[in-house]
């Protein structure tokens, strides 16, 4: 694989193929650090005067997060996020969307990018772009405010997936609704029936008493809040999880308060 040449691609006249090649790139940045080496050249793109590089230098830039053990992106992260202001409100929307990957793989610098998202004037943009634009934060800042607790999380339940009996095929994320607080336990199961969600009854491993609590708030007062919530970070657990092949040979993860039914996860 020329790796030159693919960035090459992405900088080059034909618009359609050089988005094709990102997304092959960004691919391809998920499962290698093939890509990390070319840092300074994705900080030079995203300070081009053309749109179409400046999005796609900082999208592959995020998108080396989880492989910065030089901490490159904390040094330059200042000056990236420049494109939160730019001229174009697609490439404000493309950049909301990459931050994502940063902020699961770089949570120290939640505050700082969370200070700059929600500062950005999308008012100075034609006025279709306002909701969507809006959204787009909402959305960034929901991912931001889980990942407070998705380190905690991923510490709790990692200590338990490296040690699950080897005839475990299916684990459960059990919740309970407490008076201020909900919490989660995990169990494994020695069976699994996707049409038949007694299997979580199956059990041969809990963390019993062991739980991790989340705290109610004004915004997962309601069950249902909770779940959608609690579900959407053990969703980010699993992007990241140091577990994964672990994962991977389960036939089935869930989750559900233990008076409701069970909901499966996928890992992407």
């Amino acid at each position: 694989m020329d790796l030159d040449y693919l960035l090459s691609m992405i900088e080059g006249k034909d618009t359609s193929k050089g988005f094709e090649v990102l997304k092959e790139l960004e691919t391809i940045s998920e499962s290698t650090n093939a890509l990390y080496l070319y840092m300074d050249k994705f900080i030079d793109m995203v300070k081009s005067e053309k749109y179409v590089i400046r999005v796609r230098g900082f999208r592959l830039f995020c998108k080396q997060a989880r492989w910065d053990v030089d901490n490159i992106i904390n040094q330059n992260i200042e000056d990236v996020l420049s494109i939160l202001n730019d001229e174009k409100p697609t490439a404000v929307r493309q950049a909301l969307s990459a931050l994502k990957e940063v902020v699961l793989y770089k949570s120290e610098l939640v505050d700082i990018i969370k200070e700059r998202v929600l500062a950005i004037d999308y008012y100075k943009y034609k006025e279709t772009m306002h909701s969507l634009i809006a959204k787009d934060i909402r959305e960034l800042v929901e991912v931001m405010d889980k990942v407070k607790y998705l380190e905690e999380f991923k510490v709790w339940v990692e200590k338990y997936l490296v040690d699950l009996p080897e005839d475990a095929v299916a684990i459960n994320f059990n919740l309970y609704e407490g008076e201020e607080a909900y919490s989660v336990q995990l169990i494994a199961a020695d069976e699994f029936d996707e049409e038949d969600e007694d299997w979580a009854c199956e059990e041969i491993f809990s963390t019993e008493d062991d739980l991790f609590v989340i705290p109610m708030t004004e915004d997962i007062e309601e069950w249902e809040d909770a779940l959608f919530y609690i579900k959407s970070l053990i969703e980010e657990y699993l992007k990241v999880s140091s577990c994964r092949d672990i994962l991977e040979n389960l036939e089935g993860i869930g989750v559900g308060f233990v008076d409701g039914n069970i909901e499966l996860l996928k890992l992407d």
